[in-house]
């Protein structure tokens, strides 16, 4: 949640769910941006999810997979490849409408070519939008 181009357009989406639903939760490594998040009353579950600590990136699935299971969310919305990679990691919870967006891609012209690529499968695997 630092300041980038995913960060701030989920604040904002963030604020918008918030005038439908009275329980909006989002799960992110932390930033500067999760005090824009609380106080759009939106709850914040902090979760090492990177794609480059894939041990911590397993952990941080399987503590999503609880909460997905435990919170009966309609929606779950994955905004970035390590977040979509983070809840395809154990079997998805039946129930919720499962959303992928595809912010950010491609990374750089100067990344190596299975950078892009590998997060351009992770953003579209498992949507059912």
């Amino acid at each position: 949640m630092s300041l980038g181009g995913v960060e701030p357009n989920l604040v904002m989406l963030t604020r918008a769910l918030r005038r439908l639903d009275p329980e909006v939760w989002v799960a992110s490594s932390g930033g500067h941006l999760v005090l824009a998040l609380e106080a759009n009353g939106v709850r914040h579950v902090s979760l090492p999810i990177s794609l480059r600590r894939p041990r911590l990136l397993l952990t941080s699935s399987l503590r999503l997979r609880r909460e997905i299971a435990d919170g009966k969310f309609a929606v779950v919305h994955a905004m970035s490849a390590a977040a979509n990679v983070a809840i395809q990691l154990p079997p998805r919870v039946a129930g919720p409408l499962y959303v992928r967006s595809p912010m950010g891609l491609p990374l750089s012209d100067r990344e190596w070519p299975l950078v892009p690529t590998a997060s351009n499968w992770a953003v579209r695997a498992g949507g059912a939008r």
